[in-house]
């Protein structure tokens, strides 16, 4: 018998906890930090590559701006390492395109990584209780059906305005039931 992995964290003084849930099968992250517009994007990067989650609370639209300043963050070279390869440019390097695919493939996985610790809540029927939040609860017009229910239990510390869940979006949640790659509940 096993147990689903929850995502725990403290608000207002309450430790919170609710059912984890991710499309990709990744285990909960252990530290989770609430964020909101008042939150930098300098310290949500530095938040975010140590590892610690932040579980977004303030409007939508700010949310995917943070995510773009996260990835600007991300893909800008260090002046450091610009400096260092500027000094290195007299010997000829060439890295063997296996190298070099490891080193972009490991480039990807670390900035889905930090881009992944941004957390959106949404609510069982798929809504997004964020302010001026799209209405994720409408199928895709691309495919069939809609979102699988996923009955979740609200935790006793959020106020009823508050989602029941907060997990990482994805584009499986709006797939539709018969995409095998989507359908998690089937061995």
């Amino acid at each position: 018998m096993t147990l689903d992995p929850s995502l725990q964290w403290t608000e207002s003084g309450q430790a919170c906890s609710v059912r984890w849930r991710s499309e990709r099968g990744a285990p909960p992250p252990k530290r989770v930090v609430l964020a909101d517009d008042t939150m930098t994007a300098d310290a949500a990067y530095r938040l975010a590559c140590e590892g610690t989650a932040l579980l977004w609370r303030g409007d939508f639209h700010n949310a995917r701006q943070l995510l773009q300043a996260l990835a600007r963050r991300i893909d800008k070279t260090p002046a450091r390492k610009k400096r260092s390869q500027g000094m290195l440019e007299t010997a000829p390097t060439t890295l063997i395109p296996a190298d070099a695919f490891h080193q972009h493939r490991q480039a990807q996985a670390q900035r889905a990584r930090v881009l992944g610790m941004v957390l959106l809540p949404f609510n069982a029927d798929y809504s997004i209780p964020l302010r001026r939040a799209p209405d994720a609860r409408a199928p895709d017009r691309a495919t069939a059906g809609g979102p699988r229910p996923m009955p979740l239990q609200p935790p006793a510390c959020w106020p009823p305005n508050r989602p029941p869940a907060a997990r990482a979006s994805s584009a499986c949640s709006r797939n539709s039931r018969s995409n095998p790659a989507c359908n998690f509940d089937t061995p």
